[in-house]
C-alpha cells in the first residue's frame, strides 16, 4: 500500500485542499488546524518537522502523501501487535478500503482521520491480553475519545451505531459498561464542541439538514439518493455484498434486531447525507467522504460477527485479499480525472513559466479542475518543486475585482487574500519577478 501512495503522490498533494494546507504549514510555520479539528495533527506534523530541517520541498510534498496511508498502517499496527485487539484491526483496514475511490485522492480530511482515532480509542474498550494499568488505560482512551469527537460533526454517527450494536450483543467481547461511558463521553464531547467551539463552516456545513423535513416523503426521487444508488452496483460494491452476507448471517442466527439495526442505521445515514446534499451536489470526492462512514458501519458486523462465525481462517484471508484487490483496480479506473488535471497544472507552469495572471474562472476548463479556487497553490507547488521558481495564477469570476492590486509587484495573489512575499520562506517560496505585475488575461 505504500508503494501504491508513492506512486501516485502528486495527484493526492497537488490537489485543492492538501496543496493549500501544505502551503499554510510553510508560510505560518505551524499546524494548519481548521475548525478545531485537531486530529489531523497527526498527519501536518510531518511536512512541518521536514520543513524545519529544510527538507527540499519535494521530498517534503512526497512525505505529506505518505504521511496519510502510513498513520493509517500505524493504528492498524497498534490495534493488533499493542493493544492486541485483531479484529478492531482489521475493522480499521476495511473501513479505509471497502469504498474509498476519489477520497483516496483527496485525503486529507478529517473524517477518516477521526476514524482511525475513534478505532484506537474502541481497541482500548476491547477485553484482550494486555495487562495495562487501569487508570492509564482509561486516561488514553478518554484522550482518543475527545480527539475522534473534535475530528469531525459525521463521526458522531459512526460512533454512535458501534456503542448500539456492541451493547446489542452480550458476546461481543467488550467491556459494556466501559463501552456505554465511552458513548456518553463522545456524544457530550460532541455536544460541548457544537455549543461553544462551533464555526461558520460547520454551521453551513450542517444546514442541509433542514431538507430532511423539507423534502420529506420524496427522498428516493433525489438525483443525489439515484446517484448513490447506482453507484453501489458501480463503485461502492462491496456495500450491498456485506450487506447481503450480514443479512444471511443474521437470519441463520435468528438476530432479527441485529439485522434491523444494521440495515436502518446504514439507510438512515445514506438518505442523510443524500437529502442533505441534494440542494447543491458536491464533487463526487466530496460527498463520497461524506459517506464513507458507511463502509465503517457494514464492516462491524462483518468483523465482530460474521467471519467469527465461519470460523475459517483460509476464508477470511482470501476474502480480505480479495477487498484489497479490488480496492487497488478500483484506485487505478478512478486516477484518470486526477491525472487529467494534474496535466493541466504542469502544463500551465511548462508554458508560462514565472509569469503572473488573472483569468476567469470561465476560461478555465473547470470540468477538468473539478475546483479552481486551489489553482494559486497547486501551480506554486508544481512550479517550484519542478523549476525552482514560483508561476503564479489565479482565477476569478470576477477578475476586475482584483484591479486594486495589479501594482503591486511584491505581493502573491490568491482567490482568499493577497500574500506579501516577505512572509514566504524564499526555500519553498522563490519569486524572482517582483519587477513584474499581475496581469487579467482573456484565457489562457
Amino acid at each position: 500500500m505504500l508503494l501504491f501512495a508513492w506512486h501516485w503522490w502528486e495527484l493526492r498533494v497537488v490537489f485543492i485542499d492538501m496543496a493549500y494546507h501544505l502551503f499554510e504549514i510553510l508560510r505560518h510555520d505551524n499546524f494548519t488546524i481548521q475548525n478545531h479539528r485537531f486530529a489531523a495533527f497527526a498527519t501536518q506534523s510531518v511536512p512541518l518537522l521536514l520543513s524545519r530541517v529544510a527538507v527540499p520541498l519535494e521530498t517534503l510534498a512526497v512525505a505529506y502523501s505518505l504521511a496519510f496511508p502510513i498513520f493509517y498502517f500505524l493504528v492498524f499496527l497498534l490495534c493488533w501487535l499493542v493493544l492486541k485487539s485483531p479484529r478492531v484491526a482489521m475493522l480499521m483496514l476495511f473501513a479505509n478500503i471497502l469504498i474509498v475511490t476519489d477520497t483516496f485522492f483527496w485525503i486529507q480530511s478529517e473524517l477518516p482521520q477521526g476514524i482511525a482515532w475513534m478505532t484506537l480509542g474502541l481497541a482500548l474498550l476491547d477485553r484482550s491480553e494486555r495487562k495495562w494499568p487501569v487508570l492509564l488505560e482509561s486516561t488514553i482512551a478518554v484522550v482518543l475519545i475527545i480527539t475522534a469527537a473534535f475530528a469531525h460533526p459525521l463521526l458522531v454517527f459512526p460512533f454512535g451505531f458501534i456503542v448500539i450494536f456492541i451493547l446489542l450483543h452480550n458476546s461481543s467481547g467488550f467491556d459494556r459498561w466501559k463501552v456505554l461511558g465511552a458513548g456518553l463521553l463522545f456524544a457530550g464531547v460532541a455536544l460541548i464542541k457544537k455549543r461553544h467551539f462551533q464555526t461558520e463552516y460547520d454551521e453551513k456545513a450542517m444546514e442541509g439538514v433542514k431538507l430532511l423535513e423539507e423534502l420529506f416523503p420524496h427522498y428516493l426521487t433525489l438525483e443525489t439518493t439515484k446517484e448513490f444508488i447506482k453507484d453501489c452496483f458501480t463503485i461502492y460494491y462491496w456495500l450491498p455484498i456485506v450487506l447481503i452476507l450480514v443479512a444471511v448471517y443474521c437470519i441463520a442466527k435468528k438476530q432479527w434486531l441485529t439485522l434491523l439495526w444494521v440495515y436502518g442505521f446504514f439507510a438512515g445515514y445514506a438518505l442523510l447525507v443524500c437529502v442533505s446534499s441534494s440542494a447543491n451536489p458536491p464533487q463526487r470526492f466530496y460527498i463520497e467522504n461524506m459517506f464513507l462512514p458507511l463502509g465503517l458501519i457494514v464492516a462491524v458486523p462483518l468483523v465482530f460477527e460474521l467471519l467469527p462465525w465461519l470460523q475459517n481462517k483460509r476464508l477470511d484471508l482470501a476474502f480480505t485479499a480479495l477487498i484489497i484487490l479490488t480496492f487497488f483496480i478500483r484506485i487505478q479506473f478512478a486516477s484518470e480525472p486526477f491525472t487529467e488535471r494534474l496535466t493541466w497544472v504542469k502544463g500551465f507552469t511548462e508554458k508560462f513559466g514565472e509569469k503572473k495572471l488573472i483569468v476567469a474562472t470561465s476560461a478555465l476548463p473547470v470540468d477538468t479542475l473539478l475546483m479552481t479556487w486551489g489553482i494559486p497553490y497547486e501551480t506554486w507547488l508544481v512550479s517550484m518543486y519542478k523549476n525552482g521558481t514560483v508561476s503564479s495564477l489565479n482565477s476569478s469570476d470576477n477578475p476586475d475585482q482584483w484591479r486594486w492590486a495589479l501594482d503591486r509587484r511584491d505581493a502573491w495573489i490568491t482567490q482568499l487574500e493577497l500574500v506579501p512575499y516577505n512572509e514566504l520562506p524564499s526555500r519553498y517560496f522563490n519569486f524572482t519577478d517582483s519587477v513584474s505585475t499581475y496581469k487579467i488575461v482573456d484565457g489562457l
